[in-house]
């Protein structure tokens, strides 16, 4: 059962430490593109993909275990999940989610050299395939967390509605920073864009789920 109440400053706490892991996790993955991005887009290189791959385990492994201990850390004072298995599972959703929505995205990002996407139909297109792969992103990271907070509170299935919203939106805000133009622009300015997206992106799945969270000490076991 919920051990105590869930007031609002564990809410704001939860929202804070969403954005800090968002936008830390978004600096490693800038990282990884800068340090092997010269590689993966030489012409003929028969290891590209294999090279966008590894950028996609990598990404998602690092941003499950983050996020998933950030989320213990925090959650485990109220709610007793287990540690291991909602790290685990977070993680193992993080990777899966990474491979099935940025393998495409980073292909098509190593072919560019101007923009992301040319045509402001091709971004609007590309944001509503972002807010549909979000949508289902955050519902699978909703199913696999409920399992564990289902055995605490009651209406846990809320869990995964707020996830769905949340991951949705910032997928969008993620996919729009990155669909800015990169020639002639600062790297500075690039990796700041990059992490201001990460970290707003953070914030909303941080604030979305953290309403969620305020509601459960109101229905403990």
């Amino acid at each position: 059962m919920v051990q105590k109440k869930i007031d609002i400053s564990a809410y704001w706490l939860w929202t804070g430490v969403s954005g800090f892991g968002g936008m830390f996790v978004i600096a490693i993955i800038i990282g990884l593109m800068m340090g092997i991005f010269d590689f993966m887009t030489q012409p003929g290189n028969s290891y590209r993909m294999i090279s966008i791959v590894i950028i996609a385990l990598l990404s998602g492994l690092i941003q499950g275990i983050l996020i998933g201990n950030l989320q213990w850390t925090i959650l485990h004072n109220w709610i007793p999940v287990n540690r291991f298995f909602w790290v685990f599972l977070t993680t193992l959703v993080a990777i899966i989610g990474w491979l099935a929505g940025c393998v495409p995205s980073l292909d098509v990002l190593s072919s560019t050299s101007d923009t992301l996407f040319q045509t402001n139909d091709a971004t609007i297109n590309l944001l509503m395939k972002s807010l549909i792969f979000g949508i289902g992103l955050g519902v699978a990271f909703g199913i696999v967390q409920w399992f564990e907070l289902k055995s605490y509170v009651k209406r846990a299935w809320t869990w995964i509605i707020a996830n769905a919203i949340g991951w949705s939106i910032a997928l969008m805000i993620i996919t729009l920073a990155f669909s800015l133009p990169v020639q002639n622009t600062a790297l500075l300015i690039i990796i700041l864009r990059g992490l201001f997206s990460g970290l707003l992106a953070g914030l909303f799945v941080g604030s979305v789920t953290g309403i969620a969270l305020l509601t459960f000490y109101k229905s403990k076991i």
